[in-house]
């Protein structure tokens, strides 16, 4: 599994229902003043877990909020939410958000997950968003949740968490270096729609990641792949390899995110020495509350990744 345009793996499910979760929720009473500047912090299993200050991060990319943090011990933690507003979200087998723990620091390999079992006894929690400033670009929550390792049948447990961090916007959500000579296009419903500015290229750990802009910003298309992607056939949904997200909205505050519940990716050729990649795509995306879905269709790229 792969977390879609972070470090980490996707592990979504399908559906939003709430279900009820057998952990404490996080107590709302408490001021986002009360969380200091610079914290992550959260309790494993009854012992204390403090991300190291030079080994934590968020990122806000394309409608997606990933918070990721290494403590001196390599314990990791990371959390993904697929929406870009002050809330609180469920981080079940049932929602689109994820929380994942790894014993130790390696991006490749996070083996627990809040949506890998049904039984809220093993997996499940909830993510608040106190505050997002887009000002000064800082981030206000807290989380808790059940972790389980599908593979092994162990589970941790996580609650207290807390965070008050600054975070940054991805290289591919500015105009900068974007290409002129790069396509994406696709129907999206019934109309044409060509990007105006195409940005891709090869991130480390995360692999090829694609971003095509309107001229007017208010809609994006975008894709994470494989880095030694071949030619082939590919599905394109939630927990696949190959992702894309599908986006509406200009500015943080009121973007709509919808990600492929079904769909093909179709790469037509990929030149590793010329950094030439083309395929097709086609997909149905789903809003994270389940209330909204884009038919995107006929789609076509052709990009020079950098």
């Amino acid at each position: 599994m792969r977390f879609f345009y972070v470090l980490i793996s996707l592990a979504l499910m399908l559906s939003s229902c709430q279900k009820e979760i057998s952990v404490e929720v996080p107590n709302p009473n408490q001021s986002e003043s009360d969380i200091p500047a610079g914290t992550f912090t959260a309790t494993i299993d009854g012992k204390s877990w403090i991300a190291a200050t030079d080994k934590q991060d968020v990122s806000i990319i394309g409608g997606v909020i990933t918070i990721h943090g290494v403590a001196s011990n390599g314990e990791t933690i990371a959390l993904q939410l697929i929406a870009t507003k002050p809330g609180t979200y469920d981080l079940s087998q049932s929602s689109y958000n994820v929380l994942a723990y790894q014993k130790e620091n390696n991006a490749d390999d996070f083996n627990y997950f809040s949506n890998t079992s049904e039984d809220t006894a093993l997996a499940g929690g909830q993510l608040i968003i106190s505050s997002i400033d887009t000002v000064n670009q800082t981030i206000t929550g807290k989380f808790l949740g059940n972790v389980y390792y599908d593979e092994d049948g162990s589970s941790k447990k996580i609650t207290s968490g807390e965070f008050n961090l600054p975070y940054v916007i991805s290289m591919l959500d500015n105009n900068e270096n974007a290409s002129t000579t790069d396509t994406v296009s696709a129907l999206i419903g019934a109309n044409k729609w060509t990007a105006a500015t195409v940005k891709s290229a090869f991130i480390q750990k995360q692999g090829l990641v694609i971003r095509a802009l309107s001229a007017d910003q208010e809609v994006s298309i975008q894709f994470q792949l494989a880095a030694n992607i071949k030619v082939g056939s590919y599905p394109l949904e939630i927990s696949s390899e190959q992702t894309a997200l599908y986006t509406e909205g200009k500015f943080i505050s009121n973007q709509r995110a919808f990600s492929p519940i079904s769909g093909t990716l179709e790469i037509l050729e990929h030149n590793t020495t010329s950094k030439l990649l083309r395929g097709t795509f086609s997909f149905a995306g789903l809003s994270y509350n389940s209330t909204e879905a884009r038919q995107i269709t006929q789609g076509y790229f052709s990009v020079k990744y950098q």
